[in-house]
């Protein structure tokens, strides 16, 4: 199962962009987890990190070679609607990262991946990932 979550700091819009993920392997054993920085720029939205997080955790279980379900969890209601069809994705900021995600890299991966969002409460290391690397960079 994984974990992602997003975020614009010091303010949304434009501020910069964080995001982190962190996957339990399903055999157990240490977590794998990843984040990362967006530069700041006037489209940046916490929509924009979330789907970066996400993308971001899709390609990790693709570079570590996994071909089961990939369970992700987020509580980002937007990522996880759309993902699973039942909303549109209408052309906010977040629509280049969404297109990349859908269109490019997931019709590459060779498993499926499931979207189940979580109160926030149960999102909170990936939400510490995702500020972590603004806080590295001072942003």
């Amino acid at each position: 199962m994984a974990w992602c979550d997003g975020a614009c700091e010091p303010v949304n819009p434009g501020g910069t962009g964080g995001w982190g993920f962190y996957i339990e392997p399903p055999e157990g054993g240490e977590a794998v987890i990843g984040y990362g920085m967006m530069k700041a720029r006037p489209d940046m939205t916490n929509n924009v990190a979330e789907f970066a997080a996400a993308g971001a955790c899709v390609r990790k279980w693709f570079d570590l070679g996994r071909t089961e379900t990939l369970h992700i969890h987020t509580d980002s209601k937007l990522v996880v609607e759309i993902m699973l069809g039942r909303w549109r994705a209408k052309g906010g900021a977040y629509l280049r990262v969404y297109e990349r995600l859908q269109n490019e890299l997931l019709p590459k991966v060779p498993f499926v991946v499931t979207w189940c969002w979580v109160p926030r409460e149960r999102n909170a290391k990936a939400d510490e990932l995702s500020r972590r690397a603004l806080l590295e960079s001072g942003a």
